[in-house]
């Protein structure tokens, strides 16, 4: 039975000989509200400094990302910023903003949701990404208030 992994597991990894780096990373489906539409996103919560090393685009185009552990602003790939391929914008830097997404509370679903302001904007990365890269859809949160926010450490 898998019973998943967990946020200081990654130090067992980093103990592994040829393993030059482990980072724990949260990933959640959720929704924004783009002019009356619900439009799905995926939040991220990662380790900001460490996920910088790793993948090179994750870099700002506005704004700046905060390394502190307990970092409660936004960070947004840059189609949520200009989602319709033209000069005008959804979310700015300093613009408040919302996540939502479902739990599971036994039987029933219900709503929760996150608001704060965009401390940054990525620059676009364009193509398909998988296995947790950065995107152009993607909302990025410190990997403590992430864990804080969706209830969990694995």
């Amino acid at each position: 039975m898998f019973l998943g992994l967990y946020f200081n597991d990654s130090v067992i990894f980093d103990s592994i000989e040829h393993i030059e780096m482990a980072i724990p990373a949260i990933q959640k489906a959720c929704y924004i509200d783009m002019d009356g539409e619900q439009v799905s996103v995926t939040a991220y919560g990662v380790d900001f400094e460490n996920y910088s090393q790793v993948y090179n685009t994750f870099s700002t185009d506005q704004g700046v990302i905060s390394l502190e552990k307990n970092n409660s602003k936004f960070v947004i790939g840059s189609y949520i910023h200009k989602p319709w391929n033209n000069n005008s914008i959804f979310k700015n830097v300093n613009n408040e903003f919302n996540i939502t997404w479902h739990v599971r509370v036994g039987s029933l679903f219900e709503e929760r949701s996150y608001n704060n302001t965009v401390a940054a904007i990525l620059g676009e990365i364009g193509g398909i990404n998988f296995g947790g890269a950065p995107n152009d859809f993607g909302v990025y949160l410190s990997l403590e208030k992430a864990s804080e926010i969706f209830d969990t450490d694995q």
